[in-house]
């Protein structure tokens, strides 16, 4: 019996992977347990193919994978840092700071792991900033620091209104 596991690859045919995934996704079920199967079967593809893409070192193959559309869906997440610190989820296991967009008055700043996020613990959200050092995050803050509060501009609006 020939293995169909060639030289760490998960079949000897590259075309494997995309194609029990597309064929698992079309199939057409009848009934709740068939239902069950075929998530079984996408899921054991998706792991199929998301292997495949994190070990493919030939060019033949990464060409392939990116010409069918599956190599950047399947990439390692990354998170560049307001200070421009680029963290590969992957292989990175360092602190982040974050504060947030328009920082408030007395806010602390949170302290993030890489892994928590690559771990999906943590979230990315949209109203904070994200950056590998503390001193740049501090500096953020300082400089985006709101300087009057909406009572104090409604006031100097009110005295500009005047004149």
């Amino acid at each position: 019996m020939d293995n169909p596991i060639k030289e760490n690859r998960i079949v000897k045919d590259i075309t494997f992977a995309t194609r029990l995934l597309g064929f698992a996704e079309d199939v057409t079920v009848a009934d709740a347990c068939s239902e069950d199967e075929k998530e079984s079967m996408i899921s054991y593809a998706t792991s199929l193919l998301r292997y495949q893409v994190k070990t493919a070192e030939d060019g033949v193959e990464i060409a392939y994978l990116k010409r069918v559309g599956v190599w950047e869906l399947f990439q390692s997440k990354k998170l560049e840092t307001e200070d421009g610190y680029v963290i590969h989820y992957e292989n990175e296991d360092c602190d982040i700071y974050s504060c947030l967009t328009v920082p408030i008055k007395n806010e602390k700043l949170l302290t993030l792991s890489a892994e928590r996020i690559r771990e999906g613990k943590t979230k990315i959200k949209n109203n904070r900033v994200y950056f590998r050092y503390l001193e740049y995050c501090k500096i953020y803050m300082d400089q985006n620091l709101p300087k009057y509060s909406k009572k104090e501009l409604r006031k100097i609006l009110t005295e500009y209104k005047k004149l």
